[in-house]
């Protein structure tokens, strides 16, 4: 940078000794003019590989364990009876409006088999933290907090209020936890039950 300052100077001293020059007059200018169009896109909740990588676990194994009534029990769910079982809530929202969106989240039903129900047991999921590239951070919803799912009824999970949410928006699900009282009537079998998770184009409140 100095070389180019120094140089600079001595061309303009120069110029002052020697014949005057004439201005170079410009014959004709022209423009270029540049610009980028985006496209509406789409908004999904991404249940594989995505940008942060997880998804939604397909299956909640919370194990096999001998029938008793004498202490409340809880347990994780694990992948292979002893890693745990985790996840990512994952929304790419690709429309280009910060709209804002909503997922909801819903046990449809209490542990059952044969239709009876596993009385009284509760799902909580263990949040952490949200994160977003491409766009304002999405902050309603199950943020780092327990969150047990109530039964047959949608509970806001995750949200981006207008002028949030655009680009990928992330939510880690660290734990999956099953309590079941000592109280329950438990039989012989497999009980099971499902989630559903569901995304609206509509802010969240």
């Amino acid at each position: 940078m100095k070389k180019l300052v120094i140089a600079s100077l001595s061309l303009g001293v120069l110029g002052l000794v020697g014949a005057p020059f004439a201005s170079a007059a410009d014959l004709e200018t022209k423009g270029t003019t540049g610009q980028v169009e985006f496209t509406e896109g789409k908004i999904t909740i991404e249940d594989g590989e995505s940008t942060f990588g997880g998804g939604l676990p397909s299956n909640l194994d919370f194990g096999k364990h001998a029938i008793q009534n004498e202490a409340d029990e809880e347990w994780s769910a694990t992948t292979d009876g002893t890693t745990v079982t985790t996840g990512s809530l994952n929304v790419s929202d690709k429309r280009g409006s910060s709209a804002g969106w909503t997922i909801k989240a819903k046990q449809n039903a209490q542990f059952s088999i044969n239709s009876v129900e596993l009385e009284a047991a509760a799902l909580t999921i263990k949040t952490g933290d949200a994160t977003n590239v491409g766009g304002v951070l999405p902050t309603v919803g199950a943020i780092n907090v327990d969150k047990e799912l109530p039964i047959n009824a949608d509970v806001d999970f995750f949200g981006a209020k207008v002028n949030t949410g655009a680009g990928d928006s992330h939510l880690a699900l660290n734990e999956f936890r099953l309590a079941v009282p000592a109280t329950s009537e438990k039989r012989m079998g497999v009980y099971k039950t499902s989630i559903t998770w569901t995304l609206s184009d509509t802010p969240v409140n």
